[in-house]
């Protein structure tokens, strides 16, 4: 684990050299190129979770447990450094954070379906055929769901890369200065690297934790596989707002959570059942990752209204009131989780 934080460190650092030598915004460099490498270790546990442990619980507890503490980890970045004021000088990543809020009503879809028709709320006079055909529909193996997360990611791949570049405040010469960029690259992707082959371990680690304790596979995957693999975001988050690059460090959160999402369509081509299937009807999966996705619903929207407002403020209480809601939310799964 200290090899994962060390390696994240040195990432977010190389990202900012990043954004300083080119015309890219940082909402497009934390967005994507950010988001992609520190989402690695959520991608490659995923896919070993599944495919080595067979596990597919343990992925998706991961994959929405990492979500949502994701956004703890800006809200704590965001009480940490209260002075800073972050929110107010984050303007770019705006629509990706809603786009990442219409995969949640997408992947909700199922499971309000599921409720209502199973409980005959709605009263209409159908055998399901029509919920079935939708929900076990598939195009080239992706379900329906794998391929409008898809197609989600790369509308909101295309609105980072829309941002105007904005200059950092902070201008000092950093950490990698000195080299040129072709040292740059493959010092970012040598540490990229590490970053994989850490999370491999991790993966393990966490499936023996889960037998070990007991615990369900979602569960074990939400707590310790996803805080674990959300040490990247964690670290470089830090390492960028404290170097005054506010877009790269959100962008890194909110498209780490979009590219999150997209690891659910690589689950769907590692498994023979119908993705939505394990996610909605397997019992010991779907009661947790409904309650991770409507709490990691809610603090998106927090996230959004929060950024929308104005951008001065009297009381510095007043301004961390949406930072202390995400963190309550995140409280308020664990205790209902071991209660």
């Amino acid at each position: 684990m200290t090899l994962v934080v060390y390696a994240s460190m040195t990432v977010g650092t190389l990202v900012d050299e990043f954004d300083n030598r080119t015309n890219l915004s940082g909402a497009f460099v934390g967005g994507l190129l950010l988001a992609a490498v520190t989402s690695l270790p959520e991608f490659i546990t995923s896919i070993t979770s599944t495919v080595v442990y067979n596990e597919p619980g343990l992925a998706f507890g991961n994959i929405f447990g990492s979500n949502i503490f994701n956004l703890v980890i800006l809200a704590v970045m965001d009480i940490i450094f209260v002075r800073k004021i972050v929110y107010t000088k984050i303007t770019e990543i705006d629509k990706a954070n809603k786009l990442s809020i219409l995969i949640y009503f997408i992947i909700l879809i199922p499971f309000i379906t599921n409720i209502l028709l199973g409980n005959g709320i709605l009263n209409i006079d159908i055998d399901n055929k029509f919920f079935n055909i939708v929900q076990n529909a598939e195009i080239l193996g992706f379900s329906l769901l794998s391929i409008a997360i898809l197609v989600i990611y790369f509308i909101s791949a295309k609105t980072l890369s829309e941002g105007d570049d904005v200059e950092s405040e902070d201008n000092t010469e950093g950490k990698f200065s000195k080299y040129s960029m072709k040292v740059v690259t493959l010092l970012f992707i040598f540490w990229a690297g590490v970053l994989v082959a850490a999370s491999y371990f991790i993966t393990g680690t966490t499936n023996e934790i889960a037998s070990l304790t007991g615990l369900s596979a979602s569960f074990a995957g939400a707590l310790f596989l996803g805080v674990a693999t959300s040490l990247p975001e964690l670290t470089t988050c830090y390492t960028l707002i404290k170097l005054n690059n506010y877009e790269a460090a959100a962008g890194g959160i909110v498209g780490s959570n979009i590219f999150n999402f997209t690891i659910i369509a690589v689950v769907d081509l590692f498994v023979k059942d119908n993705i939505i299937d394990l996610i909605v009807n397997d019992p010991t999966v779907s009661q947790n990752e409904l309650t991770l996705l409507i709490l990691g619903l809610i603090n998106s929207i927090i996230l959004m209204l929060a950024l929308m407002r104005k951008k001065k403020f009297g009381r510095k209480i007043v301004y961390l009131v949406p930072s202390v809601l995400i963190i309550t939310n995140y409280l308020f799964y664990l205790v209902i989780s071991f209660v």
